[in-house]
């Protein structure tokens, strides 16, 4: 990744792109005029831009604009002789640092650094070759990486042969910019002193203070058979903090692990991603009830007998009575139409049946089986009448800018020609800024003094001061 500079005073240009890339160590784009800015910024994702205001053919608002439209975590340096003007008014509040000319070298260093100190940033390359060229290995950040499962070997090839220090988790997709991609990779580069976020892995967990951080989100390999053992085997960790996990990878599909580093591929490993912000997660919204209560008998993650009867069978002919077709695998007909229980609170958990067991099902999730089911249905007038109040209150009260969004991989399927794109769509009119997210196999949070439930469906996450 390149820095842009901008700057219509050619002998300025030169100068400072030499310094930079200089003392820097990364390649520097020299452009002279904005509409050569909006151009680059249109091709290609920067590292940092710096724009001086004032250009020959327009102004650095107009890059500015773009550049946040685009992804709103990369950092943008004004540079303008007018500072005490227009310092602190609308038209500069969205700059991440203003210097003023005459530039002296040394303090405008500071400033780079002091910038992409703060802040954390978060690139998305549609293919591996994209990803590759990035040439990450020169930038002074920790990062971790998402891959989807197509590019996970190529990626760790990528880390040993560059000896980088770099966690991954492979994951079924992404949201970025409002778009699901089904294939792809997302880096996430966080500052190495001063940052909001703490990254650990295995290795790091038994050695680690984790004072300071009050909220945990933990990317764990697929969706561990047994939650709470999972949870007791870091319970010194998630001890007192709020909780969000997010199920990577595929091995209750594949059987293949999905955490991994130069060194290879974990198999019951995680990441965790520390804050001293609190996170919030909204509870799934839009089921309704389609047949229950429906008598089971279960054991564990499996369901043997739906009302006394095969429970395959029960399902797959529930399906075929309903959508007047046959279903080709009970996957298909646990999209449609999820298998239910209701957890303390009375709220429906939903679970997808991934594929047969004798005469009954496995389903994905460590929700003990009660006596007690349902097939449920999703809701869309309800879906997006309560999505909508959620929005307002974040958005509105909480003055939350910018959303991590996860929702579950099997209710993606299901639905997104239904009513997941117009869902996307309500975060898009209340969030101008870039939506980011993952597609996942499942959710865990703990509420309720330490009580961890595993979930299936949609949560979406704020990092809202405490």
């Amino acid at each position: 990744m390149r820095i842009l500079l901008v700057d219509d005073d050619l002998y300025n240009l030169d100068i400072l792109k030499a310094l930079l890339e200089e003392t820097i160590g990364i390649e520097v784009l020299g452009v002279a005029t904005k509409k050569e800015a909006l151009k680059a910024v249109e091709k290609e994702d920067f590292f940092l831009v710096v724009t001086d205001i004032m250009l020959g053919d327009g102004n650095g608002f107009e890059i500015l604009e773009k550049v946040k439209l685009k992804n709103a975590w990369t950092p943008v340096i004004g540079i303008t002789g007018y500072i005490e003007e227009i310092e602190n008014t609308y038209m500069t509040i969205n700059f991440d640092m203003l210097v003023k000319k005459p530039i002296n070298f040394q303090d405008f260093l500071q400033k780079i650094s002091e910038i992409t100190n703060k802040f954390f940033q978060i690139f998305f390359f549609e293919n591996y070759e994209e990803f590759e060229n990035a040439d990450i290995d020169k930038i002074d950040k920790k990062a971790f990486v998402f891959t989807t499962e197509e590019y996970a070997k190529n990626v760790q090839k990528y880390l040993n042969r560059k000896n980088l220090d770099i966690v991954v988790a492979v994951l079924p997709g992404f949201l970025y910019n409002s778009n699901i991609y089904e294939k792809g990779i997302m880096l996430v580069l966080v500052s190495n002193r001063e940052s909001d976020i703490n990254i650990y892995c295995m290795s790091d967990m038994s050695k680690s203070d984790f004072t300071s951080d009050s909220s945990v989100m933990v990317f764990y390999d697929a969706v561990t058979g047994d939650i709470e053992r999972f949870c007791n085997n870091y319970e010194r960790i998630f001890n007192g903090r709020y909780v969000l996990g997010i199920g990577c990878g595929d091995k209750h599909l594949t059987g293949e692990p999905s955490v991994f580093d130069k060194n290879g591929f974990y198999k019951n490993s995680c990441i965790l991603l520390m804050t001293s912000r609190r996170l919030y997660s909204e509870y799934f919204y839009g089921l309704k009830v389609a047949d229950g209560p429906l008598s089971i008998i279960g054991d564990k993650d499996v369901v043997l007998k739906i009302n006394n009867n095969n429970a395959y069978n029960f399902y797959m002919d529930f399906y075929e009575k309903n959508e007047g077709k046959k279903a080709d695998s009970i996957l298909t007909a646990g999209l449609k139409y999820p298998f239910g229980f209701l957890d303390n609170d009375d709220k429906y958990v939903p679970r997808v049946p991934i594929k047969r067991v004798n005469e009954g099902f496995r389903f994905v999730g460590d929700l003990k089986c009660s006596s007690q089911g349902y097939f449920l249905e999703y809701d869309e007038d309800n879906s997006e009448k309560e999505l909508e109040e959620f929005l307002k209150y974040f958005r509105i009260k909480e003055k939350v800018e910018i959303l991590f969004v996860t929702c579950c991989y099997g209710r993606y399927l299901g639905n997104k020609e239904r009513f997941f794109n117009k869902e996307l769509k309500a975060i898009s009119r209340y969030f101008k800024k870039n939506i980011i997210g993952v597609l996942s196999h499942g959710e865990i949070v703990n509420r309720h003094n330490n009580i961890y439930k595993m979930l299936n469906y949609s949560i979406i996450m704020s990092n809202i001061e405490v």
